[in-house]
């Protein structure tokens, strides 16, 4: 009768120690999901930057080519730089642009197939050691 008595307590240990895992790996999840949100909307805000800032460097620079007569040569040889570093980004940005997006990681699997398997973190034998062993007492720790 103690007996089983002990293994039900061992038993709810361990999926007390189960459910906190997957608790900590929900809490782990959800974080990585927030930074990926907050990362997709610094990229839109630098997008939408260098929408903006690359065509006016373009557009001022040109005006400078158009005037180049009655402006002072180092003006030109300005402009002339920033036009050039202009085109240069446009390229890079294009090309970037066409290469392959990094894929969100996809929803890995957050617990393993086994929940009483022993994880990286977990000190000493795993859960599923003292499954097979019944007769240990101890429960590992996480």
């Amino acid at each position: 009768m103690q007996e089983a008595h002990d293994q039900a307590e061992r038993a709810a240990v361990r999926l007390a120690q189960a459910n906190q895992r997957l608790e900590q790996e929900r809490k782990v999840f959800d974080r990585s999901l927030e930074r990926d949100r907050k990362l997709t909307r610094v990229q839109t805000a630098m997008s939408w930057i260098i929408l903006i800032m690359l065509p006016s460097v373009a557009v001022a620079c040109i005006v400078v080519f158009i005037n180049a007569s009655a402006l002072p040569v180092s003006v030109v040889t300005s402009a002339s730089a920033a036009f050039f570093v202009d085109v240069v980004g446009v390229v890079i940005a294009g090309y970037k642009a066409l290469l392959p997006a990094r894929s969100p990681d996809a929803l890995l699997v957050a617990t393993t197939a086994d929940p009483f398997s022993p994880t990286a973190t977990s000190q000493g034998p795993g859960i599923a050691d003292q499954i097979r062993d019944p007769a240990r007492s101890e429960v590992a720790p996480n």
